[in-house]
């Protein structure tokens, strides 16, 4: 792919004092963010995957929906995909027994409602890449995948969606509070539907980050291409956190790395999880662990629980460390099917830190 680039403004090379980031699990997240809201004054800005009505759901509604009326701006992008599935499943899956026809369609009511309800107090909301025609059934196929919060001057990026389901497994959010961060992250926030950039996109932001968008070009990926260039450099050590097992170039970027002896820490979900028992996944994991098992420098190890957590870290032969994490899985499927994403390289110390330690409590909590 083309290196696409966008020359950092002035504001992204502003020097002064950096304002670090803060690594919080998927429920230490909900809880902070839902705080913001509660004493938002100026805007809350939210794009997210998959939304569904539940527990966590409504407490996320009623902190929009108290903001708004208070006269916050606040917006909200839901992608189509919410709208084809319901508690995970495809709504064109047959479903027999008439208990679970009408928990479904209760399920789907209660969503519905909950929507109508944002927007009648005030929630702009918009709905990226709505279905139409064959794509009604193909739920993966061109999606947002993104995953953005902002409130006022502080904003979160991660893998973390709104319901009840995700919030059962691992993942996590990095909240930004440096304005250099925040700003790059809320200007590109309405770049969905038909004002999306023209091509992928990437911005430095000094002194630590680089900031990259995946408009959803079928087979083509910055995010992804960036991670694999990543684990093509000098390395002694790569640890990488994941809900689908690697495939396609990026595996065989570790692959080699296995061959030279690189230490490589893999953390993936529970096994039998949806993710490496199923389908398309299911085969490709089986196929991973026979291609990659066999090698003494690579560390496998499947947690207690079902993952969604999208982390890359590095350490380069000279000691420095990078991290990659945002909304893309790095999955070969992912490029394919044409996915709009948005992820953060960083060399932060600081958070490279608060990498390592989630890491090692990750390894540590697995008996």
């Amino acid at each position: 792919m083309e290196r696409s680039f966008i020359s950092p403004t002035s504001e992204t090379k502003e020097a002064g004092v950096w304002i670090p980031s803060q690594l919080q699990t998927n429920l230490d997240f909900l809880e902070d963010f839902i705080d913001h809201c509660n004493h938002a004054n100026n805007r809350i800005l939210v794009q997210n995957f998959y939304i569904e009505y539940g527990t966590n759901a409504e407490r996320f509604e009623q902190a929009l929906t108290n903001a708004a009326k208070r006269g916050v701006n606040v917006q909200l992008q839901s992608d189509g995909y919410r709208t084809l599935v319901t508690n995970g499943e495809p709504n064109i899956k047959p479903i027999f027994g008439t208990s679970a026809r009408q928990i479904r369609k209760q399920k789907q009511a209660n969503n519905a409602a909950m929507f109508e309800y944002m927007q009648t107090a005030g929630v702009e909301h918009i709905i990226t890449n709505k279905p139409r025609g064959i794509k009604n059934l193909m739920k993966e196929i061109g999606r947002n995948h993104d995953k953005r919060f902002i409130v006022d001057d502080v904003a979160w990026s991660g893998g973390v969606n709104i319901n009840d389901g995700e919030f059962k497994k691992i993942d996590f959010m990095v909240k930004l509070q440096d304005p250099r961060l925040v700003s790059v992250f809320s200007q590109t926030f309405d770049e969905v539907n038909d004002n999306k950039p023209d091509t992928d996109y990437e911005v430095d932001i000094y002194p630590y980050y680089t900031f990259m968008v995946d408009r959803g070009d079928h087979g083509k990926s910055l995010i992804y291409d960036r991670a694999v260039e990543l684990l093509e450099e000098d390395l002694s050590n790569i640890t990488y956190i994941t809900q689908i097992p690697p495939s396609g170039r990026f595996l065989d970027a570790l692959l080699k790395k296995a061959q030279t002896g690189t230490e490589i820490e893999l953390i993936l979900p529970k096994e039998g999880s949806h993710y490496l028992a199923d389908g398309l996944h299911g085969y490709m994991y089986r196929e991973f662990r026979k291609n990659i098992g066999y090698s003494p420098s690579v560390h496998i190890t499947n947690l207690d629980s079902d993952v969604h957590a999208k982390l890359l870290q590095v350490t380069h032969n000279n000691g420095q460390r990078v991290a990659q994490f945002g909304s893309h899985n790095l999955s070969q499927l992912g490029v394919w099917a044409g996915t709009q994403e948005s992820a953060f390289r960083t060399t932060d110390p600081d958070l490279n830190d608060q990498f390592e330690h989630y890491i090692d409590n990750l390894l540590t909590s697995t008996g």
